[in-house]
């Protein structure tokens, strides 16, 4: 695969990324609007327990099949029987117990959240794995339409639900859930369906396939539970300490900073089975190169941000949210922090180096976790938003050293935008759906 098919693929995604960024605004526009603060905190605390779960669940499958099938050391076949097999497995066993564990963490945490609404989240949870683990292997296969087929349904239908619900008398708590298990759901089907295509369904998981992604999942499995856990140990403790109504608030600063990863997502995403293909050969030219265009993306976006953020928040979601844009602007080193790591873990996945991310992860849930005890009673929101931008900053700062120690490249060629990278970004944007159908090549260091 070349540079330019890199790129292709790295345009597409973040093309699919920029639908589905506008997809989740019109439905996040719903939400606000319909919930209000204390609500959308409570839809939030209730979605956290399968978004932890999945993390402990996934066994680092999802992250192992991308390097495994991306270098040929597994075929196809054989990773998919795993993907779909433990998912089912696993879930079989964890939706049980935590079905148990709803009504403590109802009356506990959730401000007396129906337990039944607790518990009907935790169907999605097999779906959650699948769509993970299925996304994977289609990854390393660089089948990226696939995948970016994954990221698009669920989004669809789920404003599909969240329109409909608005004009039947407003969004609820009940139609709130209803529309995330829709996404889940929908996603998860299209991801067996479109893997199947690929591969056969096999449920009877390969022995030898299941060891080897077992083994390798073990790393990936520990970054992706810290990570998840560094994303939202404020948004946890920001619940128990001041109740639903800051995390409603925090939950819209949060969603609002996550969409302005999809740039730093999508060459992630095209990078990895690149690199996984090329093996030694890669220098870590083509990472660089990716690093400062999505530095020079995120910069452009979070300046334009700036200019308008207040009032499109009002806008949009209403008055009640405003306050949100003081913890969204002290996530902004956690943002562009978070962006050059993905674009890095991108690169360390396909070369199989995988002991870096959860070591930076724990670093970032350390530093999140001790900071967000120390600010959030005295500066609530803000002070979560502070912490989990310490966290990331730390854990970006470590990542980089890391690279650069192992593969050589230096943190001016990985931070440092050049002329070029300019003009590559603007061949870039112009070869985005519907601009032009020619993808730009990266300039290399």
């Amino acid at each position: 695969m070349s540079q330019s098919r890199v790129a292709h693929h790295a345009v597409l995604t973040f093309a699919t990324m920029v639908v589905t960024t506008l997809i989740g605004i019109a439905s996040r526009i719903l939400l606000t609007r319909g919930l209000g603060p204390d609500g959308l905190g409570q839809y939030t605390g209730i979605v956290l327990l399968p978004l932890f779960s999945v993390a402990f669940l996934n066994l680092g499958i999802n992250v192992s099949a991308v390097h495994l099938v991306g270098s040929g050391r597994l075929s196809p076949r054989e990773a998919s029987s795993v993907a779909f097999s433990v998912p089912l497995l696993t879930s079989l066993i964890a939706v049980p117990i935590l079905a148990l564990l709803a009504p403590a963490l109802s009356s506990r945490y959730l401000d007396g959240a129906p337990v039944l609404a607790l518990r009907v989240t935790l169907l999605a949870l097999p779906a959650m794995l699948l769509a993970s683990c299925a996304g994977g292997v289609l990854q390393g296969l660089g089948r990226l339409r696939a995948y970016n087929a994954i990221s698009l349904a669920g989004p669809v239908l789920s404003l599909l639900v969240l329109v409909v619900a608005t004009l039947s008398g407003g969004v609820r708590l009940g139609s709130a859930l209803t529309a995330w298990l829709v996404l889940q759901i929908a996603a998860a089907v299209v991801a067996v369906v479109l893997l199947a295509r690929q591969t056969g369904l096999r449920l009877i998981p390969d022995r030898a396939a299941a060891g080897a992604m077992l083994r390798l999942g073990v790393l990936p499995y520990a970054a992706n539970t810290l990570g998840l856990a560094s994303r939202r140990v404020d948004s946890v403790l920001l619940l128990a300490f001041l109740g639903t109504h800051a995390l409603g608030l925090y939950s819209l600063a949060t969603a609002m900073a996550e969409l302005f990863w999809f740039a730093a997502s999508a060459a992630s995403i095209a990078l990895a089975p690149e690199v996984a293909r090329r093996g030694k050969d890669d220098k870590g030219a083509l990472t660089a190169a990716t690093s400062r265009m999505v530095l020079i993306v995120m910069g452009a976006s979070l300046l334009a941000w700036l200019v308008v953020d207040r009032r499109l928040i009002a806008l949009l979601f209403g008055a009640s949210f405003v306050p949100a844009a003081v913890p969204l602007r002290a996530l902004f080193p956690a943002i562009v922090a978070a962006s050059v790591e993905k674009v890095i873990v991108g690169d360390l996945t396909g070369r199989g180096t995988l002991w870096v991310a959860p070591v930076s992860a724990l670093l970032a849930f350390g530093v999140s976790a001790a900071g967000t005890v120390l600010l959030v009673p005295s500066f609530g929101p803000v002070g979560a938003a502070a912490a989990s931008s310490a966290g990331a900053v730390a854990a970006a700062i470590l990542t980089l050293w890391l690279y650069s120690r192992l593969y050589g490249q230096s943190w001016r060629a990985l931070l440092i935008p050049r002329v070029q990278d300019v003009a590559a970004a603007a061949r870039a944007i112009r070869a985005m759906p519907p601009f032009s159908r020619r993808a730009p090549t990266p300039e290399a260091s």
